[in-house]
């Protein structure tokens, strides 16, 4: 077990839309990116659910029927 501080790690990726592995847990790697002003065409990952924690700044995710709004702090699954 580490401590993990997600501000710390985020500020030491290098490059805007660089994903950079932070943890892993079973199967599963946890993830993160520097981003601005990105669109992602939708998409669906059958096998496995998809988690967004906002660290800084704030980000829109828009599903068939709403769009959320999140902010730093926040998390959707």
């Amino acid at each position: 077990m580490e401590v993990i501080n997600l501000k710390e790690k985020g500020s030491q990726i290098p490059n805007l839309y660089q994903y950079e592995m932070v943890a892993k847990m079973n199967n599963h790697n946890f993830t993160m990116v520097r981003v601005k002003d990105r669109t992602l065409d939708f998409h669906t990952h059958p096998d496995s659910d998809e988690v967004f924690l906002i660290v800084e700044g704030q980000m829109k995710l828009e599903f068939r029927d709403k769009t959320l709004e999140l902010k730093a702090g926040d998390m959707c699954v």
